[in-house]
């Protein structure tokens, strides 16, 4: 964006993965100094073509809501095509179901599926002694949700669930290797980050404190 508005170009298209992941605010560290990415992006292109999940904003500095979205495309005449498939999972579609319900703040019952495994764990520690099991068979991790203390300043930072009882240290990454392809790391746990693009065999998410349960309700 900064060499096409240095140069006074004008790029044909614009292709952008992930859009729900551009700034929506001033981001000094990446370099960014506007209110809107996908606004900065318009004006430096003739065509812009771009892939959104509102289930997957992440963070404040990147906080669409479909109003934002949808102020900025009746700016200009564009086309919206939904994407229904996406073969990542080899579950069938009870499970799928099931995980949308979840993700929905809806809980049913565990589906039943011969090709995929759901199971729920009330510890942390038999968790991870399954993920070790499982990937004795074939590549497997943990991953867990951003809600534990983690610094990139070289330490070693703990996910500790199980009252205290037991620890699992946050991904260790060093831009040496890619982070699930190195043995060692089945000893840790993976973010978003690190474990995205892999395809495993089995994962075990550790749900962190933002994700609570009522029985009552």
């Amino acid at each position: 964006m900064n060499r096409l508005k240095k140069s006074g170009e004008k790029a044909d298209i614009i292709l952008v993965d992930e859009g729900h992941l551009l700034l929506t605010r001033p981001d000094t560290y990446n370099n960014f100094t506007d209110n809107n990415q996908l606004e900065e992006i318009k004006k430096l292109a003739k065509n812009v073509v771009v892939v959104y999940d509102e289930s997957q904003v992440l963070k404040l500095k990147s906080f669409w809501k479909e109003a934002t979205l949808e102020a900025l495309l009746h700016q200009s005449d564009y086309e919206k095509y939904e994407l229904k498939n996406q073969f990542r999972m080899r579950a069938n579609e009870e499970v799928i179901e099931w995980i949308d319900h979840f993700k929905n703040k809806k809980i049913s019952p565990i589906p039943n599926d011969k090709e995929y495994e759901l199971t729920i764990f009330d510890s942390l520690q038999k968790m991870h002694k399954a993920i070790f099991e499982k990937n004795n068979d074939g590549l497997s991790r943990v991953a867990s949700t951003f809600d534990y203390l983690h610094k990139k300043d070289g330490g070693i930072y703990y996910i500790t669930e199980d009252k205290g009882n037991y620890k699992i240290p946050w991904n260790i990454t060093d831009g040496k290797y890619t982070w699930a392809e190195k043995d060692s790391t089945i000893e840790e746990a993976g973010s978003i980050y690190t474990i995205q693009g892999f395809d495993l065999n089995y994962v075990g998410v550790i749900l962190g404190p933002s994700i609570t349960y009522d029985k009552q309700s």
